[in-house]
């Protein structure tokens, strides 16, 4: 005999044709989140794994970077902003700026940082993924299988420079 099919009860408390066919009777699940989520998705979730989602996070990292630096080295030209020789740009350079509280060093990682949630959340609000996890086959989800939405993302965002 084959494997016995889950029961899952239907929001309107139908049987499945499966169900039906083969004499199983609906029980209701543990919760109504699991209840609607088994209803409308039918597809098998897996969760993304940290060495994954970390790899995503690089690959957008390497996305966005550049794009930062860009607008870094535009707004540096239009406020006639000097920056240092590129032979001064050593970890030593710096730390030095950080720990003084240089506003050029600290003006540009708030850019960086600006220019990296506006990605995040643009993506993942109309998508449910980024460039990054697109390429990992990485999917942000809800309960309905549908991508977070702008408020959700918005908070993911805040979630994640918090955890950095």
């Amino acid at each position: 005999m084959g494997a016995k099919e889950p029961s899952i009860l239907r929001p309107d408390g139908a049987r499945t044709l499966a169900q039906e066919t083969r004499g199983v009777t609906p029980r209701a699940p543990s919760s109504l989140s699991a209840a609607r989520a088994a209803a409308t998705s039918g597809h098998t979730v897996y969760v993304a794994s940290f060495w994954k989602r970390l790899l995503a996070s690089v690959l957008d990292a390497l996305i966005v970077l550049p794009i930062a630096l860009l607008l870094y080295f535009a707004v540096a030209a239009l406020t006639g902003l000097e920056l240092p020789p590129a032979r001064l740009w050593g970890l030593d350079y710096w730390l030095d700026h950080a720990l003084a509280g240089d506003p050029a060093l600290w003006g540009a990682l708030g850019l960086c940082v600006f220019v990296h949630v506006l990605y995040w959340v643009t993506f993942q609000s109309l998508t449910g993924d980024t460039l990054g996890m697109r390429a990992l086959k990485v999917r942000v989800i809800d309960v309905y299988g549908q991508p977070p939405g702008l408020a959700r993302s918005v908070l993911r965002a805040v979630g994640y420079l918090l955890g950095i």
